[in-house]
């Protein structure tokens, strides 16, 4: 989260000006809501798990977005339960649909195939996960421009997977993606060299 923080205070206007953010996932949503909360003109939540959308995700979304839309646009939210190595084709299908442009409602902009963003937290714990969260981002965010937000622990005891794991994964691809990497340890944020 510091490494949101920290981009967001320095260009707050980029999440204003996000057409379409993801959260992979999602459990409670918070960074989805995050960005609701600071602009994002979508947000799609995903989780492996249709129950911790529908108990958790869906009030969670209510509660800080739709209720607070007197205040400003309400984002177009939507909601999607789904294993990582199938989901895409709903999430490419939606996020095509609705990834509009804001001055002419019935126009897509060109190259905006994708989310602008992709959160995810706590989401690179179990190894066997890892190469299918991969491929599904791969898919799924916005080329050349779309930024991946992961937050989460450099290892997960038990289960293997981490931050580290998943950053040689990105690394060792020869068309990796953009993304800002948070791990709660001494060093600071680091951006990965995901260009």
């Amino acid at each position: 989260m510091n490494a949101k923080r920290a981009h967001t205070e320095d260009g707050q206007s980029q999440i204003a000006d996000v057409a379409a953010s993801d959260e992979l996932g999602c459990g409670h949503g918070l960074p989805g809501i995050f960005t609701g909360l600071k602009g994002a003109a979508a947000i799609h939540f995903q989780d492996f798990n249709s129950e911790v959308l529908r108990f958790l995700t869906v009030p969670n979304a209510k509660a800080n977005l739709i209720k607070r839309s007197e205040e400003r646009m309400c984002p177009i939210v939507r909601f999607f339960a789904g294993d990582w190595s199938e989901v895409h084709r709903l999430l490419l299908h939606v996020c095509s649909d609705s990834v509009q442009n804001r001055e002419d409602f019935g126009t897509k902009d060109e190259g905006t195939d994708g989310y602008d963003i992709i959160l995810m937290a706590e989401t690179v714990y179990a190894l066997s996960s890892l190469e299918n969260l991969y491929k599904l981002i791969k898919k799924c965010l916005c080329r050349p421009h779309g930024l991946v937000y992961m937050a989460g622990k450099k290892h997960y005891f038990g289960v293997g997977g981490g931050t580290r794991q998943f950053l040689n994964l990105v690394e060792a691809d020869d068309r990796p993606v953009q993304a800002c990497c948070w791990s709660p340890a001494v060093e600071p944020a680091r951006p990965g060299s995901f260009a």
